[in-house]
């Protein structure tokens, strides 16, 4: 099984974990405008996260190409 790591220090979401090289977090209200936000920025040429979708209990995934993990 795969280790989720919590990743602290957000202001936006109750919860945030690291799960292998995805980044999960609640679904959020304003989730579907920043995903629209960050495919624009994507097809710009920008490195970003790329979103991989929701699951049954609302946490949306993310992965995590922009970041650096220590």
């Amino acid at each position: 099984m795969t280790e989720e790591h919590v990743l602290e220090g957000g202001n936006a979401s109750d919860f945030v974990v690291r799960v292998d090289n995805t980044v999960r977090k609640p679904w959020e209200e304003a989730s579907g405008r920043v995903h629209g936000y960050l495919q624009a920025l994507g097809a710009a040429g920008l490195d970003v996260p790329r979103v991989w979708g929701r699951d049954s209990d609302g946490v949306r995934s993310s992965s995590s190409s922009a970041a650096t993990w220590l």
